[in-house]
C-alpha cells in the first residue's frame, strides 16, 4: 500500500508501518460518531488506533503535564466504556490509559479540523489503524529507507506563497526573521516568538539530538566502512545543528523578554537570523551526504 500524499503526519505513520511490515487503514469522516462503530471493532480486536491531530486543550482538560502551548498532537485510543460514555487514551505527555468523556473527544475532533491547512490536507482529523503483520523487517534496511525518505523531504517544496517545506521553507523563514516577520505590533511579535521558542527551537533541538543518536547507532551496525564513515559525518552535522538550535532557544527567550520589557530587541532578531542561516547551511551539507548514501 503506498503512503498517502498530502498530510505529513499520515505519510510518516504509513511509512513507518510499512517499513515494519504491517498493513494499515486510514479512516476519515466529518464526525467521529460516524466512524465510531468501525473504530470499536478494531479496539475489540486489540488493534492500535492513532487519533488526531487533536487540539492541545483536549489534553489539557485531563492531563496537567500537557504543555500550555497550543499545538496539535495525536493519541492512541486504547479502550472504551459505553455505560459511562468514556474513552481511554494514551497521550504523548506522560499519562497512559487516561479516561476522557466521549463528548470531549468528539468536540476535539471537530476543533481538529482547524489545525492543518485545508488546501494541503483536506481530511483531518483521522484514525490510523495498524493491522496485520505481513512480513519481517531488516533493521538496517529500514534505516536506509528512512534516510532516503529524509533526503526527499529535506529538499522541500513551495506549496504556496505562505507555505513551504524543507530547506526551501527554512530559507524563507530565515529571511522572515531578518525582517521581523513584517510585524509592527509588538504584542503579536511576542506571541510569534513565544511559539517559535516552544515549537521550533525547543522541539528542534530535541529532534536533532535524537537523529544524531540514531545515526550513531546505525553507523555502529553499518555493513561497510564507507557507509559507516558517511553516517558518522551526518551525525556530527546534526550534533552541530542541535547546538545551534539550543543557542537559538536561548536567543528567542531573550527576544521575548526584551519585547515584554519594551527594550531594544532588533539585535536579537539579527542573531536569530544568523543562527537560522547556519542551520540551513548545515542542512544543505547533510543533504549532500544523504544523496551520496
Amino acid at each position: 500500500m503506498a503512503a498517502p500524499l498530502g498530510c505529513p503526519c499520515q505519510s510518516c505513520m504509513a511509512f513507518i508501518t510499512e517499513q515494519l511490515g504491517y498493513s494499515y487503514e486510514i479512516i476519515v469522516g466529518e464526525e467521529l460518531s460516524d466512524l465510531w462503530s468501525k473504530a470499536k471493532q478494531y479496539i475489540d480486536s486489540d488493534r492500535p488506533i492513532v487519533a488526531g491531530p487533536l487540539p492541545m486543550e483536549l489534553y489539557q482538560q485531563y492531563n496537567p503535564q500537557a504543555p500550555l502551548t497550543g499545538y496539535d498532537s495525536f493519541c492512541v485510543v486504547c479502550g472504551y466504556d459505553e455505560e459511562n460514555n468514556t474513552v481511554f487514551i494514551t497521550d504523548t505527555f506522560g499519562l497512559g490509559y487516561m479516561p476522557i468523556s466521549m463528548d470531549s473527544l468528539e468536540s476535539g475532533w471537530r476543533k481538529g479540523k482547524r489545525l492543518c491547512p485545508k488546501a494541503l490536507i483536506p481530511q483531518v482529523p483521522f484514525l490510523f489503524v495498524v493491522k496485520e503483520k505481513l512480513r519481517a523487517y531488516d533493521e538496517l534496511e529500514v534505516a536506509r529507507n528512512a534516510l532516503k525518505r529524509a533526503c526527499n523531504l529535506m529538499k522541500g517544496q513551495e506549496l504556496s506563497d505562505s507555505l513551504s517545506l524543507g530547506i526551501i521553507g527554512e530559507k524563507k523563514f530565515a529571511r522572515d526573521l531578518e525582517n521581523q516577520f513584517h510585524i509592527s505590533d509588538t504584542n503579536k511579535l511576542a506571541i510569534v516568538i513565544g511559539l517559535l521558542r516552544d515549537l521550533l527551537f525547543l522541539i528542534g533541538s530535541q529532534a536533532k539530538g535524537d537523529i544524531a543518536y540514531l545515526l550513531r547507532d546505525f553507523a555502529a551496525k553499518a555493513s561497510s566502512q564507507g557507509e559507516r564513515s558517511q553516517t558518522l559525518s551526518l551525525a556530527e552535522l546534526y550534533e552541530a545543528e542541535q547546538t545551534i538550535y539550543m543557542d537559538a532557544l536561548k536567543t528567542s527567550s531573550l527576544t521575548s523578554k526584551a519585547i515584554e520589557a519594551g527594550s531594544e530587541f532588533a539585535p536579537y532578531f539579527e542573531t536569530l537570523h544568523k543562527q537560522m542561516k547556519e542551520i540551513v547551511n548545515l542542512e544543505e551539507k547533510a543533504l549532500d551526504i544523504l544523496q551520496g548514501l
